[in-house]
């Protein structure tokens, strides 16, 4: 009985160094570029934003308002947009943002990634950014990050 207690405590201590190495490192998905294959920025760089339709009339999007005030149930009916993504301004944009807009490119492969404007940009959506960092969706690749010993 005694040694099955202190291989169970040997396990334990393991497990507890592996979670302070994990909250150490916050590993977290990221995107890639598509041609290098170098790391660009974490998931939580995206800035989100609401979906907004042009081709809503203003009677219909004040119907919508009127039924996310009197509908507790779905107190936010609009949608996360997924069209696009932009994100926060990231260190290694540091020297090339002098201008009011241009290209971001990787810092690594220096391929064309997307856009930036600090006056914002129109997302396919219909939603107004400002500022707007657009990345181009088939330039870059999901990483779903993995712990490997």
């Amino acid at each position: 009985m005694a040694k099955k207690t202190e291989s169970l405590n040997n396990i334990l201590n393991e497990c507890s160094s592996d979670i302070e190495f994990l909250d150490n490192k916050s590993i977290l998905p990221s995107y890639r570029c598509k041609k290098c294959r170098f790391k660009l920025f974490d998931i939580d760089k995206i800035v989100n934003h609401k979906e907004e339709s042009e081709f809503q009339g203003i009677e219909l999007k004040q119907k919508i308002q009127f039924y996310a005030k009197n509908n507790p149930s779905r107190p936010n009916n609009l949608i996360t947009c997924s069209r696009e993504i932009y994100i926060e301004p990231l260190k290694w944009f540091e020297n090339r943002l002098d201008d009011i807009s241009g290209k971001i490119n990787c810092p690594k492969c220096d391929s064309k990634l997307g856009s930036f404007d600090w006056s914002g940009s129109k997302c396919a959506c219909g939603a107004w950014i400002t500022p707007s960092f657009h990345i181009s969706k088939s330039k870059i690749d999901y990483h779903d990050s993995v712990l490997v010993e």
